[in-house]
């Protein structure tokens, strides 16, 4: 008995041996054919990942038309080091949104570089005159909401007090209306371009609301001409009650048959600064270049991109005639494109400052480098300006009496004489160094040409 249970159970124990191997026969292959599918699906989308997104392959995640990688970022000190004798540094901020601030240690870069020969053009791409809530740093205009309260002119102060050149038009300038725009405009020492908005109460021929471009040079030295030319995005006409009459040209709906009333404009400017016999063209805009937003009908085809592939599809058989574009609005940092397009931007609230180094000297090829320096760099290498923050701070504090700066007295102020209407602490506050009347003459050599 014992015996037959015995036999039974090795044959059970056989049995079930047996069943074991030719099960892990017939689904070892299944499951390794499963994990190396797996394994080429995971390879595969990594790939993909790593692949340039392109603008015709637009997903959720697929924003930009730029890689991080590309981006150039100097230090201040690679700025300085430079023999800049006979060189013409453009600086350019954007979307400040409120950071005024920050501004200062840009301030402070302005007149070192001076010191060092340098003729400095300041310029701002949009979105200077509104403390706007976004959703990358929404704890920011809890610290910058003063500018709202001061309808945006506190930002024409401290442009004004720092020397700013040229601005472009931002969509967030109409926060406010039409009106009170014009009424802060009337206060700026700086010229503005855009040459797509029209308004009806226009005191130009041409009936647009700014200038759409000027030509500089540096009086002492006028060899090299810089054409400059700005534009606005469409995305503007979302203010809605606010524009007043004001018109901003552009198109959603966009094809070889219907191009872009915006890119003919642009188109127009560049043949109007070849006429000026410019040697190097500049695009100031506020169009931005973010692929996503491209799903909105306002952006859709009226990116900064777009309307450079537009001048080099006109401009087929030669170079494209733009050199640089200064852009903004989509808040992200660049200083090209996927394909090498020359388009900087630095972001919001100052994560970068852009500069182009152009060589007076050099008529063929004047623009010899353009970089961005980071926030962090631009702190650690130069201080804040003790004025411009003082300034800021009166400002934020409501201290001054901002309309109280007319022309007139700004000037005053940046010759080292009283700003009005200061706190009774604030004489010492009221006084710039001497640097500053070296930066009047500076500012008094240059040329802006309509």
């Amino acid at each position: 008995m014992k015996t037959h249970e015995t036999r039974k159970s090795v044959m059970s124990i056989i049995l079930a041996i047996v069943l074991a191997a030719v099960l892990g026969f017939c689904f070892n292959p299944l499951m390794t054919q499963a994990k190396q599918s797996k394994q080429s699906g995971q390879s595969k989308q990594t790939k993909q990942d790593k692949q340039p997104k392109q603008s015709e392959q637009t997903t959720e995640e697929d924003e930009d038309i730029y890689s991080a990688d590309q981006i150039n970022y100097q230090t201040v000190d690679h700025l300085l080091n430079q023999n800049l004798d006979n060189k013409i540094v453009i600086l350019h901020t954007t979307d400040v949104h409120g950071a005024l601030i920050k501004l200062a240690n840009v301030a402070s870069l302005k007149k070192e570089l001076e010191k060092k020969g340098a003729d400095v053009v300041l310029i701002d791409g949009g979105d200077f005159s509104y403390a706007k809530e976004h959703k990358e740093k929404p704890e920011a205009p809890k610290e910058y909401e003063y500018l709202n309260d001061t309808k945006g002119l506190g930002a024409i102060t401290v442009m004004n007090a720092m020397g700013y050149d040229y601005a472009t038009i931002g969509n967030h300038e109409y926060e406010f209306g039409a009106s009170q725009l014009k009424d802060n405009l009337g206060y700026a020492n700086f010229q503005v371009m855009s040459a797509n908005i029209y308004s009806n109460d226009s005191t130009r021929a041409d009936g647009l609301a700014y200038a759409p471009n000027f030509v500089y040079q540096n009086k002492d030295n006028p060899n090299v001409k810089i054409g400059f030319f700005g534009l606005t995005a469409i995305e503007t006409r979302n203010q809605k009650g606010k524009l007043e009459g004001t018109t901003i040209v552009g198109e959603s709906e966009v094809s070889d048959k219907n191009p872009n009333p915006m890119f003919k404009i642009a188109k127009e400017q560049v043949e109007a600064l070849k006429n000026k016999k410019v040697d190097t063209i500049i695009a100031v805009t506020h169009l931005g270049v973010k692929l996503k937003e491209s799903r909105n009908k306002y952006l859709e085809n009226n990116r900064s991109i777009d309307m450079y592939n537009y001048i080099s599809k006109a401009y087929e058989n030669s170079k494209n005639p733009i050199d640089l574009i200064l852009d903004g609005h989509s808040h992200n940092s660049l200083t090209s494109g996927r394909q090498g397009e020359p388009i900087m931007s630095g972001g919001i609230r100052m994560d970068g400052l852009g500069v182009v180094i152009i060589d007076n000297n050099d008529k063929a090829k004047p623009i010899k480098e353009s970089f961005l320096i980071k926030l962090d760099a631009l702190e650690k290498g130069i201080k804040a300006d003790p004025e411009i923050t003082t300034l800021v701070q009166m400002i934020s504090s409501n201290k001054i009496d901002l309309k109280g700066f007319t022309k007139a007295q700004h000037e005053a102020f940046l010759r080292g004489e009283t700003v009005p209407t200061l706190p009774d602490n604030a004489e010492k506050v009221a006084k710039t160094p001497s640097s500053n009347n070296n930066r009047d003459k500076g500012r008094n050599t240059k040329n802006r040409n309509r």
